[in-house]
């Protein structure tokens, strides 16, 4: 529902937000009130003294403040239950009880002050003993931090541009004015956590680290500008689509059990499924070498013979790349004392005192974490590793080069997002044009993986380390990889360097959605292989999908017809205790959900007028994915209550349409970490291997 109007002015918070604070208000205000009672009790006969009959009053007035803030806390918490989310009109009298709960908070300061100065006075010395001073003086204070935690809600729940957002949405002002003001209040706030997390761009000077923020701004307020919701309702949809997508699947997975398996099946993801390959440890449910064949074979949604190339084994072998790019950090987080124990050989004490040759820009720390990790991870030699650069900034990401000989290929691999830097870089989704030998006309790509590649194309260019790797290694094929950000900068380089490498092969791993115009997407399916893990939220994430998840929560937050407490009520329930695994009826729908199935897709709302006005760069051309896309999901156990099972995967080829739309689920940050990544593509090789399969 829109934010809540109080004293002319939009705040962040929306009026059945206010039923568990009011709840956790009156407990602590109880529990106090009790307590005061009960000193006062015992501490009553001290208390005797003109100057603590001047306590007792104050004391007296403080119980029954406590008692009429509690009595309004429950009127509001009452109020702020009826109707559903969308249902404002049902909760019309809460700017009045809200009104009168502001007027009692001053009386409530006027009080706390008054009993302050006669509790913490000189002239109190009447008062024995004295511990009986300090437990009042306690109270007080307390009662200044309930004040102090008051006020931090207040701040929380203010809208800077509340005023203005109030107005405009009561006369209709122009929308330029209010996109001009909420980027530039959007630009303060990246400036200000960037700065605060990596102090770099704020004193580099650089023109592009200005764009840069101006940039992000605008992606950021074209995606919020027209969407009056607060954060609760936010999540309150997210939870919504997250119940949906979940009843979908159980539906998919039930009809899937009761009729055979074939190609037309559908997906788990809700999508068609193109040409299944289904995996088990030896035990397919298929024949395996039908399901790898089919999946290899040449026909209209899958590589043909050419293509051979693309398959677990060569992908899990040069993830490894992209993973070591990460270095220490990621590493350690998949088991610290392990990957520490592993990591002991390729660590160099004091290394910054001596320098090494591979490292470049000095970005790496005293020890060498990051190239020892890389070197676990890629089980290189110094030999092979022809180049490190660990240097990180906006629009520079760190990247290795490095020669393969088990593989034939001189390798440049792109790490991924993993700073500050990485963030502004991603967030900078406005498009530009490629400007490459030999590349058509008129192609536009995401700006900050453009600005990375150009970066990149003009390092390798620099230090020449590519063509002192083919001089060594003439019959070598050049191969970039890279995920997440890494993925997209190794797409948009492999374009750029396609002309003078004709073999030059890519795999982008987790690649980001909103990354390629559709001709330029297409042209790569003749080099690049995208391979994306279950519910991955980044190869789905586009300025056009966001539009479409606008669209589908809004959809949900009105066909929902219960109150939003109830909403994170269940999802606390499943958070702490988990979901029933029980699927029920087919036809049947969530008692949260609407009956009315939620269809908004971009299709559906791609010919609509645009609610704000964009700045030209800021398009709602939908973006696509590059290469071929190869989608790989773990499969539900056949018995979901027992652990004793093997652990099976679904991959198959999907086209760009399917990724469209927003999955919302628990694992659609999870399934894009690179160590997840590696492990499943690890995982899907062993099976792929393990299965008898004749490619066609």
């Amino acid at each position: 529902m829109p934010g809540l109007v109080v004293l002319g002015r939009r705040w962040e918070v929306a009026s059945d937000d206010l039923v568990f604070p009011s709840i956790i208000e009156n407990i602590i205000r109880f529990i106090w009130l009790i307590a005061i009672i009960v000193i006062w009790s015992c501490h009553a006969p001290y208390l005797d003294c003109q100057d603590g009959q001047m306590l007792q009053i104050y004391l007296g007035g403080v119980i029954v403040i406590l008692v009429i803030i509690i009595i309004m806390n429950m009127l509001i918490m009452i109020h702020s239950m009826k109707g559903s989310i969308m249902d404002v009109r049902a909760r019309k009298l809460i700017p009045t009880i809200l009104y009168i709960r502001t007027v009692l908070g001053v009386p409530e300061v006027v009080w706390t002050t008054v009993g302050s100065f006669w509790a913490f006075s000189h002239r109190v010395s009447c008062i024995q003993p004295e511990i009986t001073l300090r437990v009042v003086q306690g109270l007080i204070i307390f009662n200044w931090v309930l004040l102090f935690f008051f006020l931090i809600g207040v701040f929380l729940v203010f809208d800077p541009l509340g005023h203005q957002h109030h107005l405009y949405s009561a006369n209709n002002y122009n929308g330029e004015i209010g996109f001009e003001q909420r980027s530039k209040l959007w630009e303060i706030r990246c400036r200000f956590l960037c700065c605060s997390c990596c102090s770099d761009p704020c004193r580099s000077g650089r023109e592009d680290v200005s764009d840069a923020f101006a940039d992000v701004a605008g992606v950021l307020t074209s995606v919020f500008h027209d969407l009056d919701l607060v954060p609760s309702d936010i999540a309150a949809g997210l939870f919504l689509m997250h119940l949906r997508t979940k009843r979908d699947r159980e539906e998919i997975y039930r009809r899937r059990d009761q009729s055979p398996i074939t190609s037309e099946n559908v997906s788990p993801t809700s999508t068609p499924v193109r040409d299944n390959w289904n995996f088990g440890t030896g035990r397919a449910e298929s024949s395996p070498s039908s399901a790898l064949s089919t999946v290899f074979s040449g026909s209209a949604n899958v590589p043909d013979d050419s293509y051979d190339w693309m398959n677990p084994s060569s992908a899990s072998a040069f993830m490894k790349y992209a993973y070591g790019t990460y270095g220490w950090m990621w590493y350690l987080y998949g088991g610290f004392w392990k990957g520490l124990c592993n990591m002991k050989n390729g660590l160099v004490c004091c290394s910054c005192c001596r320098g090494n040759s591979l490292v470049r820009n000095d970005a790496d720390n005293c020890c060498h974490c990051n190239l020892a990790a890389l070197k676990t991870v890629t089980k290189l030699e110094d030999k092979d590793i022809l180049h490190v650069s660990f240097h990180n900034s906006i629009y520079e990401v760190p990247y290795f080069v490095a020669v393969d000989h088990q593989m034939a290929s001189v390798v440049v691999a792109i790490r991924g997002t993993l700073s500050g830097h990485d963030a502004l870089t991603d967030l900078a989704a406005v498009t530009d044009p490629i400007d490459g030998e030999g590349l058509p006309q008129g192609w536009t790509a995401h700006r900050g993986m453009l600005q990375t590649a150009n970066f990149l194309l003009r390092q390798l260019e620099q230090n020449g380390v590519l063509h002192q790797a083919f001089t060594q290694h003439p019959n070598y094929r050049l191969v970039i990889t890279g995920h997440s950000l890494g993925a997209g900068a190794a797409v948009l380089l492999s374009l750029l360097l396609k002309p003078r490498y004709p073999s030059l092969r890519c795999f982008a791993f987790s690649p980001p959605g909103g990354l390629l115009c559709l001709a330029a997407a297409r042209f790569t399916e003749s080099f690049c292989l995208s391979v994306i893990i279950g519910d991955d939220l980044v190869p789905r994430l586009s300025l056009a999908t966001l539009e479409v998840l606008k669209q589908q929560l809004v959809s949900e937050l009105e066909d929902c017809q219960h109150p939003k407490y109830r909403i994170f009520l269940r999802g606390c329930w499943e958070v702490i205790f988990g979901a029933p695994r029980t699927y029920q009826p087919l036809g049947t729908t969530h008692p949260l959900l609407g009956d009315t199935a939620n269809n908004v897709t971009y299709d559906s709302i791609s010919g609509a007028p645009a609610t704000t006005n964009r700045p030209p760069s800021i398009t709602r051309e939908p973006m696509c994915l590059p290469g071929r896309i190869l989608q790989v999901d773990e499969r539900e156990p056949v018995d979901p209550v027992s652990d004793l099972h093997d652990q099976q995967y679904e991959a198959r080829w999907m086209q760009r349409e399917d990724y469209n739309r927003i999955l919302v689920s628990p694992r659609m940050m999870s399934d894009h970490v690179p160590n997840y990544v590696t492990q499943v593509l690890q995982g899907l090789t062993v099976q792929y291997e393990s299965s008898p399969h004749q490619l066609a």
